[in-house]
């Protein structure tokens, strides 16, 4: 048992400002590729009508791209790989056992991350 508390002990934890920093630096790049897509979508759609526009957005390029970010997010942070935040901040995705998370795990993480109200472009 003080085995385990004594690895704890020598293992660093990033702060909140440090997470809080990552998480911003991710969202930052995935708004991006995400207004780009949305540019290039409405540079081909601009013969529809707004209803059909509208219906377009909201049924297939928003579900699509949402789900487009939360398994790239997933894919990143599974299996020791890291987002540009985390790579920038030194951030690694580990379970209990400091071992790197499946991929299972990570998308997971990843759905609870994306489905916050405050994080809804991930």
């Amino acid at each position: 048992m003080t085995s385990r508390i004594e690895s704890l002990d020598s293992q660093r934890f990033p702060g909140f400002w440090v997470r809080v920093a990552s998480a911003v630096v991710d969202s930052l790049g995935f708004a991006f590729v995400t207004s780009a897509l949305l540019l290039l979508f409405l540079h081909f759609s601009e013969s529809l009508s707004t209803e059909a526009l509208l219906q377009l957005f909201l049924f297939v390029w928003f579900p699509g791209s949402l789900v487009a970010n939360v398994s790239l997010l997933a894919f990143l942070n599974a299996r020791g790989r890291q987002s540009l935040g985390k790579r920038l901040f030194g951030l690694v995705v580990v379970g209990q056992r400091f071992q790197p998370v499946s991929f299972r795990r990570s998308l997971l993480r990843a759905v609870i991350d994306c489905s916050r109200l405050d994080c809804l472009c991930c």
